[in-house]
């Protein structure tokens, strides 16, 4: 027997609304999307630290940053740094520039990176290149923007 439901079980319910914020509430819409898709969120946006509180003050309006994680976590698609660690990739093993992701080539890496441009219709060798790294000689992906936490830092630090 499985531990997820049918497709069926999975259309029908349960009916569930979360209601909160920050890393929380979209890491637990990560988890329920698997057991049904009556999820509804309300996403607080009280945040008014760091870049959200350039944008609540200088552009009255409110911070996007857990709204767009939540949907991000309610979407069909998960990002592609998001795809490796729930492959088991190690985090400490990532490394970034700004918006670019760079993780060792592995047999694990490969088969996530392909299938995942395969889904986007990307041509691997232009979204996520190759090269070596200099301090360690061994083959690396650079997957073009996909370095997910750079594109939070730099909303929160406008």
């Amino acid at each position: 027997m499985s531990e997820y439901p049918t497709l069926e079980q999975w259309e029908r319910g349960p009916k569930i609304v979360a209601i909160g914020g920050g890393t929380g509430l979209s890491t637990m819409l990560r988890g329920l999307k698997k057991y049904t898709q009556n999820v509804t969120a309300i996403v607080t946006v009280a945040d008014d630290g760091g870049g959200s509180g350039v944008l609540r003050e200088d552009l009255g309006m409110p911070p996007p940053g857990d709204i767009r994680s939540c949907m991000e976590a309610l979407a069909d698609t998960e990002s592609l740094m998001q795809r490796l660690l729930d492959a088991g990739y190690p985090p400490e093993e990532m490394d970034h520039h700004e918006s670019d992701l760079y993780v060792f080539v592995t047999p694990l890496t490969t088969k996530v990176i392909e299938q995942w441009c395969r889904e986007h219709e990307y041509d691997r060798t232009w979204h996520c290149p190759t090269f070596y790294d200099q301090e360690t000689g061994r083959l690396m992906f650079d997957c073009v923007f996909q370095y997910t936490d750079w594109w939070v830092e730099k909303a929160e630090s406008k």
